[in-house]
């Protein structure tokens, strides 16, 4: 039973769904719901759908039909480098899409940082197992907090909900066997820094 929801709980809180919902966080704000007609939000919402979630997940499929990948876990470290390099490229295309169509430029650099993120994970998975779920978590309230400092766009309840979330589905990576708590708390921390940094860095 635990095991099962720990599963749920990784599926659920998977990294690929990290950018759609951010923009959620974000197209929930205040400043943002004024600023950004719904037909702006709707196209924004799908760019990123469609490349930072749907794309990588057919890659997935097929690589594992493919026998590139033995499951979706990836759980040995050797299989998991050109996934997360292909997954980068497609958040790439979404940030550089974003880019060409004049989207503002928090989002821009939000999606940025998450390339960022997914590109690093790439190149330090080679060697060391670190967890991609904890990195987009810690990605997320890095979002929330630069969003808060910049805009003023204070959603302590998308704040606290981020916290829990990163929580459980670090417990749920740690009880699955996944990672280890060195893993699961440098994903964090990888995922923090780094979004923070680019917001911060990136012309607004």
């Amino acid at each position: 039973m635990l095991k099962q929801l720990a599963k749920a709980i990784s599926i659920i809180l998977h990294p690929v769904l990290m950018p759609t919902l951010g923009l959620f966080v974000i197209f929930s704000s205040s400043y943002y719901m004024s600023m950004m007609p719904q037909k702006g939000q709707d196209v924004t919402y799908l760019i990123v759908f469609v490349s930072t979630f749907l794309l990588p997940v057919i890659m997935m499929s097929l690589f594992l039909l493919r026998k590139v990948i033995k499951s979706f876990e990836m759980t040995q470290t050797q299989e998991r480098f050109v996934p997360f390099l292909v997954t980068a490229i497609f958040y790439f295309f979404s940030f550089f899409t974003l880019h060409r169509l004049n989207a503002p430029g928090f989002i821009s650099s939000y999606i940025f940082g998450a390339f960022v993120i997914v590109f690093f994970i790439s190149i330090i998975t080679v060697k060391w197992k670190i967890s991609a779920h904890a990195a987009g978590l810690g990605g997320m309230i890095g979002m929330i907090l630069a969003l808060s400092d910049l805009y003023h766009a204070h959603n302590p309840h998308f704040f606290i909900q981020a916290i829990v979330a990163a929580g459980l589905v670090g417990t749920a990576r740690l009880f699955l066997g996944t990672h280890t708590i060195k893993q699961v708390a440098g994903g964090f921390a990888l995922g923090f820094v780094v979004m923070l940094t680019t917001i911060y860095l990136y012309p607004i």
